[in-house]
């Protein structure tokens, strides 16, 4: 049982890392710095045709974006603009339009 344990541990572990590369990637394509760019994300849930937020990768790219400064806007036509922002509580307030 623990190998099967660590061995989920390691897929979430390389989850996390694929979001944190992902928003690293997107800074350093915009010559190491987003700050004050607005960059468009285009779908928030989790998965496509739901309002579904639990667990989405965007949720992280989105706090790693906003942690480096960037305006970030959001469009999810099925996710409420209340359910992004309690989302991203926390991050960056005076990024967020």
């Amino acid at each position: 049982m623990n190998e099967v344990a660590d061995y989920w541990s390691q897929i979430l572990k390389m989850n996390d890392f694929q979001k944190m590369r992902f928003g690293s990637l997107i800074v350093n394509a915009m010559f190491n710095t987003v700050n004050n760019k607005k960059i468009a994300i285009f779908g928030f849930a989790f998965k496509a045709d739901t309002g579904d937020t639990r667990e989405s990768p965007a949720i992280d790219i989105c706090r790693t974006l906003l942690s480096e400064g960037a305006q970030v806007c959001v469009y999810d036509p099925e996710v409420k603009i209340s359910q992004m922002q309690r989302d991203l509580a926390g991050a960056n307030p005076s990024s967020l339009p």
